[in-house]
């Protein structure tokens, strides 16, 4: 009986979703797997993240929708963060400069970003450069993150 519990439970912890927000994206050494490789939420492709978010759902405010810029000629969607959010993400851009972000939502990457370590951030842009498409299915998955 007690191989049956341990068994449900490990099986259990194995099959947890990775909390939705945001991640570090990692690059591990050669000899070193990664231990929290997920699926891009478009394409095939799949990232090494940070074991845990460093900005957790709750800190994601809103995400607004898509919107279309005419002199860029682009479509893009803002994901804006409570201030211990913003406060957490401008310090690690200051602490490591070259840092790359993921939005995790579900079992996917939802997007990765990056942000100017010169400039005080207060949103992020997504899309700018996408196709409208793939823009609308980001979308979708990050409006369940503030649901």
């Amino acid at each position: 009986m007690h191989h049956s519990v341990l068994l449900f439970y490990l099986i259990s912890f194995l099959s947890q979703e990775p909390a939705p927000g945001i991640y570090i994206v990692t690059q591990p050494g050669k000899k070193v797997s990664c231990e929290n490789l997920l699926k891009m939420l478009i394409g095939n492709d799949k990232v090494c993240l940070s074991k845990k978010p460093i900005i957790s759902v709750d800190d994601i405010e809103s995400v607004t929708d898509i919107k279309y810029n005419p002199q860029i000629e682009a479509y893009y969607l803002d994901v804006r963060f409570s201030s211990k959010g913003l406060q957490t993400l401008n310090t690690a851009i200051r602490s490591l400069p070259e840092i790359r972000f993921a939005l995790v939502s579900g079992r996917e990457v939802a997007c990765i970003f990056n942000v100017d370590p010169e400039k005080q951030l207060h949103f992020i842009r997504i899309g700018i450069g996408e196709d409208l498409s793939d823009l609308k299915v980001v979308h979708s998955s990050l409006k369940e993150l503030t649901q």
